[in-house]
Protein backbone atom coordinates (compact mmCIF):
# COMPACT_ATOMS: atom_id res chain seq x y z
CA UNK A 1 0.00 0.00 0.00
CA UNK A 2 2.60 2.36 1.31
CA UNK A 3 3.96 1.65 -3.04
CA UNK A 4 1.17 3.15 -4.25
CA UNK A 5 1.10 5.99 -2.29
CA UNK A 6 4.65 6.93 -3.72
CA UNK A 7 3.48 6.41 -7.64
CA UNK A 8 1.58 10.19 -7.21
CA UNK A 9 3.71 13.40 -7.46
CA UNK A 10 5.26 15.07 -4.47
CA UNK A 11 3.76 18.29 -3.11
CA UNK A 12 6.56 19.64 -4.40
CA UNK A 13 6.04 18.96 -7.76
CA UNK A 14 2.18 19.92 -7.78
CA UNK A 15 3.49 22.81 -6.70
CA UNK A 16 6.14 22.84 -9.33
CA UNK A 17 3.71 21.75 -11.88
CA UNK A 18 0.88 24.35 -10.73
CA UNK A 19 3.69 27.89 -10.89
CA UNK A 20 4.82 26.32 -14.17
CA UNK A 21 1.33 26.46 -15.18
CA UNK A 22 0.80 29.78 -14.12
CA UNK A 23 4.08 31.30 -15.62
CA UNK A 24 3.45 30.01 -18.92
CA UNK A 25 -0.43 30.57 -19.19
CA UNK A 26 -0.45 34.65 -18.20
CA UNK A 27 0.90 35.67 -20.85
CA UNK A 28 -1.32 34.06 -22.99
CA UNK A 29 -4.03 35.31 -20.71
CA UNK A 30 -3.09 38.91 -20.94
CA UNK A 31 -2.79 39.20 -24.93
CA UNK A 32 -6.26 37.06 -24.56
CA UNK A 33 -7.81 39.61 -22.99
CA UNK A 34 -5.95 42.70 -24.45
CA UNK A 35 -7.36 40.83 -28.56
CA UNK A 36 -10.86 40.34 -26.70
CA UNK A 37 -11.21 44.13 -25.68
CA UNK A 38 -9.59 45.17 -29.06
CA UNK A 39 -12.28 43.07 -30.18
CA UNK A 40 -15.33 44.25 -28.33
CA UNK A 41 -14.26 47.92 -29.14
CA UNK A 42 -14.48 47.31 -32.85
CA UNK A 43 -17.62 45.33 -33.15
CA UNK A 44 -19.07 47.73 -30.62
CA UNK A 45 -17.76 50.68 -33.22
CA UNK A 46 -19.22 48.89 -35.99
CA UNK A 47 -22.34 48.14 -34.54
CA UNK A 48 -23.29 51.88 -33.10
CA UNK A 49 -21.36 54.03 -36.13
CA UNK A 50 -19.17 57.16 -35.99
CA UNK A 51 -21.74 59.29 -34.74
CA UNK A 52 -23.25 57.37 -31.68
CA UNK A 53 -19.23 56.34 -30.85
CA UNK A 54 -18.35 60.15 -30.64
CA UNK A 55 -21.37 60.64 -28.70
CA UNK A 56 -20.61 57.82 -26.11
CA UNK A 57 -16.76 59.06 -26.33
CA UNK A 58 -18.58 62.67 -25.16
CA UNK A 59 -20.34 61.29 -22.63
CA UNK A 60 -17.96 59.27 -21.11
CA UNK A 61 -15.23 62.11 -20.76
CA UNK A 62 -18.09 64.44 -19.59
CA UNK A 63 -18.68 61.92 -16.83
CA UNK A 64 -14.84 61.35 -15.97
CA UNK A 65 -14.65 65.14 -16.29
CA UNK A 66 -17.06 65.43 -13.50
CA UNK A 67 -15.69 62.84 -10.98
CA UNK A 68 -12.37 62.43 -11.95
CA UNK A 69 -11.13 66.28 -13.13
CA UNK A 70 -7.47 65.63 -12.25
CA UNK A 71 -7.78 62.49 -14.24
CA UNK A 72 -9.57 63.95 -17.76
CA UNK A 73 -6.75 66.72 -17.42
CA UNK A 74 -4.05 63.88 -17.50
CA UNK A 75 -5.89 61.90 -20.26
CA UNK A 76 -6.76 64.87 -22.20
CA UNK A 77 -3.16 66.17 -22.43
CA UNK A 78 -1.64 62.43 -23.34
CA UNK A 79 -4.31 62.20 -25.99
CA UNK A 80 -3.20 65.54 -27.22
CA UNK A 81 0.33 64.49 -26.57
CA UNK A 82 -0.24 61.32 -29.45
CA UNK A 83 -2.62 63.68 -31.57
CA UNK A 84 0.08 65.97 -32.19
CA UNK A 85 2.87 62.82 -32.51
CA UNK A 86 0.39 61.86 -35.16
CA UNK A 87 0.23 65.27 -36.87
CA UNK A 88 3.91 65.62 -36.94
CA UNK A 89 3.97 61.75 -38.53
CA UNK A 90 1.59 62.36 -41.05
CA UNK A 91 3.19 66.00 -42.19
CA UNK A 92 6.61 63.27 -43.20
CA UNK A 93 4.51 61.27 -45.32
CA UNK A 94 3.72 62.38 -49.18
CA UNK A 95 0.37 64.93 -49.67
CA UNK A 96 -1.33 62.43 -52.28
CA UNK A 97 -1.40 59.83 -49.25
CA UNK A 98 -2.96 61.81 -46.56
CA UNK A 99 -5.30 63.74 -48.82
CA UNK A 100 -8.75 64.11 -46.84
CA UNK A 101 -7.38 62.72 -43.39
CA UNK A 102 -8.56 64.29 -40.47
CA UNK A 103 -6.84 63.80 -37.09
CA UNK A 104 -8.63 65.00 -34.44
CA UNK A 105 -7.57 68.10 -31.84
CA UNK A 106 -7.85 67.39 -28.21
CA UNK A 107 -6.64 70.30 -27.20
CA UNK A 108 -9.26 72.38 -25.22
CA UNK A 109 -11.08 74.47 -27.38
CA UNK A 110 -9.57 78.24 -27.50
CA UNK A 111 -11.87 81.54 -27.49
CA UNK A 112 -13.28 81.86 -29.77
CA UNK A 113 -13.31 85.18 -31.99
CA UNK A 114 -15.47 88.40 -31.02
CA UNK A 115 -17.63 88.11 -34.06
CA UNK A 116 -18.05 84.39 -33.22
CA UNK A 117 -19.02 85.03 -29.59
CA UNK A 118 -22.46 86.56 -30.76
CA UNK A 119 -25.11 84.41 -33.06
CA UNK A 120 -24.80 85.47 -36.14
CA UNK A 121 -28.24 85.46 -36.07
CA UNK A 122 -28.71 87.62 -33.26
CA UNK A 123 -25.85 90.15 -34.59
CA UNK A 124 -27.95 90.26 -38.03
CA UNK A 125 -30.73 90.74 -36.46
CA UNK A 126 -29.36 93.85 -34.23
CA UNK A 127 -27.62 95.17 -37.47
CA UNK A 128 -31.37 94.74 -38.79
CA UNK A 129 -32.98 96.58 -36.05
CA UNK A 130 -30.39 99.99 -35.92
CA UNK A 131 -31.11 100.03 -39.87
CA UNK A 132 -34.48 100.52 -39.46
CA UNK A 133 -34.38 103.42 -36.63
Amino acid sequence: MADVKRLGPTRRQVAFAVVALVVFLWPLQVISIFLLTVIALLVSYWTLGHERSAEVGEQAMGWLQARYPAAASRLRQGMARYGRAACALVERLPERWTEGLYLPDFEPPAEPPEKMQLDPFERLLKDRQKGAK
